[in-house]
């Protein structure tokens, strides 16, 4: 009875020791499955945050370069039209006599043919720039009162070769009548 007992005893506590081995290995398996899936999920959230981060930036630098762009497009406008609306200023100043003087004195080589020697009136002040440049060289800037009052600046360059106006032909004043030996206009 001894020797049985002794002997269930010992069945017993293997049994028991079996039992404890395997759910050991059963919770550690558990356990690291667990722990798998954890690192798993951190490391997939991990990639994701980062993708969407690196999207976003992307996005970011799409957006801020269109705007740029856009920006850079406005500023190239607005100056062009800021130019365009000085150098429309300057020609209305022109037309309107403001700047006769330098206007007709910047090129030696060339002079008024007035619409005034045609019988069309000029203003007053354009006398003095057109006193001292001889017919004999040639014509550009021909200006025209509408009868709404706006005037009109109209550039021909027509070039006189030499002899082709009497020798002392007269220069052309303000005032002045229709000169003998200049081509009509029209």
């Amino acid at each position: 009875m001894r020797e049985d007992l002794r002997v269930m005893r010992q069945d017993t506590m293997r049994e028991d020791l079996r039992v404890m081995r395997q759910d050991t290995m059963r919770e550690d398996l558990r356990v690291m499955r667990r722990d798998t899936m954890r690192e798993d999920l951190r490391v997939m959230r991990q990639d994701t945050m980062r993708e969407d981060l690196r999207v976003m930036r992307r996005d970011t630098m799409r957006e801020d370069l269109r705007v740029m762009r856009q920006d850079t497009m406005r500023e190239d406008l607005r100056v062009m039209r800021q130019d365009t609306m000085r150098e429309d200023l300057r020609v209305m100043r022109q037309d309107r006599g403001l700047q006769w003087g330098p206007l007709l004195r910047a090129d030696a080589a060339r002079c008024v043919v007035a619409l005034q020697s045609y019988g069309v009136g000029l203003p007053r002040n354009v006398g003095h720039a057109i006193d001292n440049v001889p017919l004999h060289r040639a014509a550009d800037v021909l200006l025209c009162h509408l009868p709404s009052g706006r005037s009109v600046i109209s550039v021909s360059l027509i070039t006189f070769p030499p002899g082709r106006l009497p020798a002392g032909s007269p220069r052309l004043m303000n005032g002045a009548g229709p000169q003998p030996g200049l081509p009509s206009p029209l």
